[in-house]
């Protein structure tokens, strides 16, 4: 059974879960990391949460139930809840501390990025009018606060891009018209993707045109398939992070999870289920995508949330151009 006390949660409003980072007890501050894993298991169960920077153990209208973090001294399990939501706060922490326990996670090192947009990036760096870059927006975000501060444009289309305007492929995968389209509004065309031979090859302007380039994603995907082959027979689990609609880490998890090894995607640490790291001492992390990077970072802190954790970079050679 957790412990319980009263707390002061400022204008907590009845009927909602009271989550912090932090909880005061006279001189004493404990702390909680796996705030997004309760706040995952509330919402399933229903109950609203609301975030305070703090609670502090005192005559109040709130609850607190706590577990202390085996291991990792001031660190708690804790969450505080009105009169009317107890029962479900107390359950949403006990499932939690039931999971609790010492874990290594496996990271992937680099993070994802194509090697196409980082070529974007630097052709940007070299060309003083303004570059407009066609595709970072539509795969992956990768850069594309670098890209706005060096002033570049990133589009979807062609519509803003004035005419004898700069523009730049960033990504494969693009429709074979793109390039037509962009050469018939006199756009100067760049394109950054990647190379479909063996890197570090240059064909020949005959050879390249007898070559069918095809519509294929780069090389950001080949690099996380071959982290999942590092650490596929050394992890007990594997979490893949990215949006729970993308098909190419949908396709990642199938071929973890056909290989024996369980795994799943989630779009935050909210999604992480107490089932799924039952007993898993060994978690593999991977990002599907840059943009799921601050998400990858806010699992890290959540699962240390739950015990002792030692996080290995995992290194995976990145593609270049």
């Amino acid at each position: 059974m957790p412990d319980s006390s009263t707390a002061d949660a400022g204008d907590a409003p009845p009927g909602h879960a009271v989550l912090s980072a932090e909880l005061r007890d006279a001189d004493r501050v404990v702390w909680c990391g796996a705030g997004a894993l309760l706040r995952g298991s509330l919402s399933r169960r229903g109950v609203p949460v609301v975030v305070r920077s703090r609670m502090e153990v005192r005559a109040g209208p709130v609850v607190v139930f706590s577990v202390p973090v085996a291991g990792c001294e001031g660190t708690e399990l804790f969450a505080g809840a009105s009169r009317d939501v107890w029962e479900a706060v107390r359950q949403s922490v006990m499932e939690w501390a039931s999971v609790m326990g010492p874990r290594t996670v496996l990271l992937a090192a680099p993070r994802p990025c194509p090697a196409g947009t980082r070529r974007a990036d630097e052709i940007t760096q070299c060309v003083s009018d303004a570059v407009y870059v066609h595709g970072v927006a539509g795969q992956e975000t990768c850069l594309v606060d670098e890209l706005a501060q060096r002033g570049a444009f990133v589009v979807d289309g062609f519509d803003a891009v004035p005419r004898g305007a700069t523009v730049v492929f960033a990504v494969n995968g693009l429709p074979a018209y793109a390039r037509g389209e962009a050469l018939r509004r006199g756009l100067v065309v760049v394109d950054s993707s990647m190379c479909q031979e063996t890197t570090g090859t240059a064909p020949s302007p005959r050879h390249d045109a007898a070559v069918v380039h095809g519509d294929k994603p780069c090389g950001a995907g080949a690099s996380r398939r071959r982290f999942l082959r590092t650490v596929i027979e050394d992890a007990d689990l594997l979490l893949v992070v990215d949006r729970v609609t993308s098909p190419a880490s949908a396709r990642l998890v199938e071929l973890v999870r056909r290989r024996g090894t369980p795994a799943h995607l989630v779009d935050s640490a909210d999604g992480i289920l107490p089932d799924w790291i039952r007993g898993a001492r060994t978690i593999g992390l991977t990002a599907g995508s840059p943009a799921a990077l601050v998400v990858v970072n806010e699992v890290v802190s959540a699962i240390s949330g739950l015990g002792p954790t030692e996080v290995l970079e995992c290194a995976v050679p990145s593609t270049t151009v």
